[in-house]
């Protein structure tokens, strides 16, 4: 006997898979296009650009290792630029790759769909054109690196070579960027969760010790090598010299180098009140989680790895990316324990909510305070960007 109910979920559950890859495909679309329009068009964007240019021409500073590694291999300006678009590219194609292989293998249910496809998620790198091309994607794929190697775990050889792997692009990305070390509670939950029994507990709280002294090492010296006045001008003549001519490439992350700790928070502060219009982004981000107590078995590691992130909020004002971080480091500690639900309340298994959730709303990594609150999302982003098109066509 045909069975329509069963019949009719298969249908539903491949929509919502298909469904979430093609909201994934179209902000990764978005994302990569927008920056490459920003290269041809400005020669690179001060913060999505300007950040990974950051070197120690001027002397050691936070963030220049990056930098100062493109520029001692790559010599031809316009090579540098666009090697540079190849590997921001590529990082974030692993992160959104890892994501869509998830939807397709589990054939997923519109509750999992929301989650991994949630606009605070990696969606938020498309949805805001801007917040595409930041250094935290490497934090991401630390993170993707240690979940592979937590299904490799049996292979000792294997999970080695992947341990150091992870702990090479780690290092490269705490001295290219020190926020990096606020992931360091899920990065040690999955290297935990990453050893077989064949390790001793010796050979366990040393590559621990590992991976947190690196992190205090790096925190320690971006701290104190926060960076002058004096050395942001020998970083951008460096940009200058390499035949990197882009307005903006000195007037964003490379200028905030020389900033006080005293002028980022008094920043911090003038982006209130219109920043308040955050909180209620954050709690619709938060809904589906605590509505289907996804946390009930996790509640540790999302308390301390918001705690870990605090503190960004203070000094920093794209609280937009502040989240996202968050929202996504859970996502992939969750998906990597098996913690995530399999299956949630009708209320969430439904296109009538599942699809409104994801294109009806957006997170703004930043929001002018001279300005109005920026609008984005699945049907915002893409209805500006045709709009300023034919305005510039016309």
């Amino acid at each position: 006997m045909f069975d329509s109910k069963n019949n009719s979920t298969r249908i539903d559950s491949r929509f919502a898979a298909n469904f979430g890859i093609l909201v994934l495909c179209l902000s990764f679309l978005i994302g990569s296009t927008s920056y490459a329009y920003t290269i041809v068009t400005k020669g690179g964007g001060g913060y999505q650009t300007g950040d990974w240019l950051i070197n120690y021409h001027g002397g050691f500073v936070r963030r220049g290792f990056f930098g100062s590694f493109l520029m001692g291999v790559f010599h031809d300006s316009r090579i540098e630029i666009w090697s540079l678009y190849l590997i921001q590219t590529s990082l974030y194609f692993i992160v959104f790759g890892f994501f869509i292989l998830h939807l397709y293998r589990n054939k997923s249910n519109w509750f999992l769909t929301i989650l991994i496809c949630s606009p605070a998620g990696i969606a938020f790198s498309g949805w805001d054109i801007k917040a595409f091309g930041r250094k935290e994607v490497i934090g991401y794929v630390v993170l993707i690196l240690l979940m592979f190697r937590i299904s490799r775990r049996k292979n000792a050889i294997i999970s080695l070579i992947l341990l150091l792997v992870t702990f090479l692009v780690y290092v490269i990305g705490i001295f290219s960027w020190e926020p990096l070390v606020l992931f360091v509670p899920s990065v040690i939950l999955l290297v935990a969760k990453g050893f077989n029994d064949s390790y001793s507990q010796g050979k366990r709280y040393f590559v621990y010790f590992i991976f947190i002294s690196t992190s205090a090492l790096g925190l320690f010296l971006s701290m104190k090598n926060r960076g002058t006045p004096s050395q942001v001008i020998m970083i951008c003549a460096s940009i200058r010299n390499a035949g990197l001519d882009g307005s903006e490439l000195c007037s964003g992350a490379v200028d905030a180098i020389g900033w006080t700790s005293e002028f980022t928070f008094e920043k911090v502060q003038s982006s209130f009140p219109l920043y308040f219009w955050y909180l209620p982004l954050f709690l619709v981000a938060l809904f589906p989680i605590f509505y289907a107590k996804v946390l009930v078995t996790s509640k540790k590691i999302a308390v301390v790895s918001f705690l870990f992130l605090l503190p960004l909020y203070f000094v920093v004002n794209d609280y937009g990316r502040w989240f996202s971080m968050y929202f996504i480091s859970l996502l992939i500690v969750l998906i990597a324990t098996n913690r995530l639900p399999s299956d949630s309340s009708i209320f969430f298994s439904s296109p009538r909510f599942g699809i409104p959730y994801l294109t009806t709303w957006g997170l703004p990594h930043f929001a002018d305070p001279n300005s109005a609150f920026p609008i984005v999302g699945a049907i915002a982003t893409p209805l500006r960007i045709l709009f300023h098109f034919f305005k510039a066509t016309s």
